[in-house]
């Protein structure tokens, strides 16, 4: 019942519900918002379930369908919005593989994730730098959502990073890539990115403006 009125109460204000230091981002909080719970720091929210809007517009563009994606990797999991948001618009259940690198973020996606009934995650704290170096496995669609803040750190928009990543998409794969576009030198950094590196790597891409997103798409090329 208390539960209830709470998420009733986060309609109306945002209620605090967690605050923890971090050694890998700014002091992280999770809030109640809306009758979701949402995560981020006092610049930027890193998920918000379902209504984390720029992964439910990148995925209404795409179309997204329960045969395509027997396996997701997530690079940056937050509390798991990208499960809810499938599950929720898509009904798409699955197998996910959540790289977190923050120890802090991974015990909060676990107290506060709600991961939809019929999806499994396989939790691996651990760069997802490394862990895209090691793995042997395979996936349908690969979505980077990794920020500091506002920003995608430096080492993730290098070339090698995105050519080791497009190496774990099987035939057909689809790449998701959000960037954070609210100001004109970040939308001119992501257009450069987008045209002298994700092109290069990738075939059928585009931008998806989700408003203070831009996600970049893109399919594994046929070899």
């Amino acid at each position: 019942m208390w539960d209830l009125i709470l998420k009733g109460l986060s309609f109306l204000v945002e209620l605090p519900i967690e605050t923890r230091n971090s050694d890998h981002s700014p002091k992280l909080k999770v809030t109640l918002k809306k009758g979701r719970y949402a995560l981020g720091t006092n610049k930027v929210y890193y998920s918000h379930e379902d209504r984390y809007t720029s992964f439910v517009k990148a995925f209404e563009a795409i179309k997204p369908t329960q045969d395509a994606l027997q396996r997701i990797l997530v690079l940056g999991y937050g509390l798991g919005s990208i499960p809810h948001i499938l599950h929720k618009h898509h009904n798409i259940h699955t197998h996910y593989t959540a790289v977190e690198v923050d120890p802090v973020v991974v015990g909060m996606a676990q107290r506060y994730g709600n991961l939809p009934k019929g999806s499994q995650v396989h939790w691996i704290n651990a760069d997802a730098r490394s862990y895209i170096t090691y793995t042997n496995e395979t996936y349908d669609l690969i979505c980077v959502d990794v920020f500091i803040d506002e920003d995608v750190p430096p080492a993730f928009l290098r070339d090698e990073f995105l050519k080791e990543t497009v190496k774990l998409l099987k035939p057909e794969g689809q790449l998701l890539f959000s960037h954070m576009v609210t100001e004109n030198k970040q939308k001119n950094a992501v257009e450069s990115y987008f045209e002298n590196t994700f092109n290069q790597h990738l075939t059928n891409t585009r931008i998806i403006d989700s408003g203070g997103n831009w996600i970049l798409y893109g399919k594994k090329p046929n070899s």
